[in-house]
């Protein structure tokens, strides 16, 4: 959750450039599978919070 309040208190491209490095960390140390969790999950959730303001 703390990928989630990050987002919350930075600015836009600040935030996608953490999703960058996020991302990537997640190619470098995860199978494909698991890097495909992690891209799924924290996406939906940030959108769902930004565009559904929930």
């Amino acid at each position: 959750m703390l990928f989630m309040q990050t987002c919350t208190y930075f600015p836009l491209n600040l935030c996608l450039k953490l999703i960058t490095v996020y991302m990537f960390l997640a190619l470098l140390f995860c199978r494909f599978k698991c890097f495909k969790l992690l891209l799924i999950v924290p996406s939906v959730l940030f959108f769902h919070k930004q565009y559904f303001k929930i």
